[in-house]
């Protein structure tokens, strides 16, 4: 309501329209997470307890999160096995398996991830034993990656192909803007094959999901106020729910 409210007082007094984000790049990010959710597709923290696999993308889930690594942690101790994707040190309360790959590199492994599941009968059962996957020959070594990490991923892959409900956390903060469509592409596949699971995604603040839906245009950023006001074009500024302060 307050945004709403702040972008209809922009257009009544013809001031120029409100910053929702403090970078375009972020506003596109978060638009894209908010055009990829629909209500079959996107799951609950509820949802995420029963999963039997969790594959988190991009997401520090302890200071992101807190509630969400709790109903990761209720996962876990019912058995589900839980993947990292994250180039930072990322703890958890419970064993995980760490890809840390850089930003970049992290669409790379979600491009790769697609083409399997493409691939794979994901909907047999029995699952598909881990000899009978196929994996793109030279995907990953072509970015140069550790081995351990190609190791990790191809345990990534079986895992996933064998679970009955997974699910895909991704977040906003390190990832690129590409990110959240291979993730929920990645999910789409599953839920099809596997009639189960979905996509959970965490965005940069409370009411970012609002902001992406209200931005009319998000070519205009923070700075460009900040350089209006040092260049006197801007004379009066109107803050409402933020602390420019603390936050720039």
């Amino acid at each position: 309501e307050t945004l709403g409210m702040v972008q209809h007082l922009s257009r009544v007094g013809k001031w120029t329209a409100p910053d929702f984000f403090e970078d375009p790049q972020m506003g596109r990010k978060v638009k894209a997470i908010v055009s990829q959710l629909d209500a079959r597709l996107a799951v609950s923290m509820r949802d995420v307890e029963k999963a039997d696999c969790i594959l988190s993308i991009g997401l520090d889930p302890i200071n992101e999160a807190p509630m969400l690594a709790l109903a990761m942690q209720q996962a876990f101790r019912k058995d589900a096995k839980v993947v990292v994707v994250d180039p930072r040190p990322v703890f958890l309360p419970m064993r995980f398996e760490h890809l840390a790959v850089s930003p970049a590199r992290i669409e790379t492994l979600l491009q790769a991830l697609l083409r399997i599941l493409r691939q794979t009968d994901l909907g047999a059962t029995p699952a598909p034993a881990p000899q009978q996957i196929q994996l793109p020959e030279g995907l990953l070594s072509e970015v140069a990656f550790d081995p351990s990490v190609q190791a990790q991923f191809h345990a990534l892959v079986e895992t996933l192909v064998g679970s009955r409900n997974p699910v895909i956390l991704c977040g906003s903060g390190v990832v690129g803007e590409s990110v959240s469509s291979l993730a929920a592409a990645c999910a789409e596949m599953l839920q099809d094959a596997k009639g189960k699971g979905g996509i959970f995604y965490v965005l940069p603040s409370a009411d970012a999901f609002g902001a992406a839906l209200l931005a009319s245009s998000l070519e205009h950023s923070s700075l460009d106020t900040v350089e209006g006001i040092e260049s006197g074009t801007i004379q009066a500024l109107v803050v409402v729910a933020s602390d420019p302060l603390r936050h720039f």
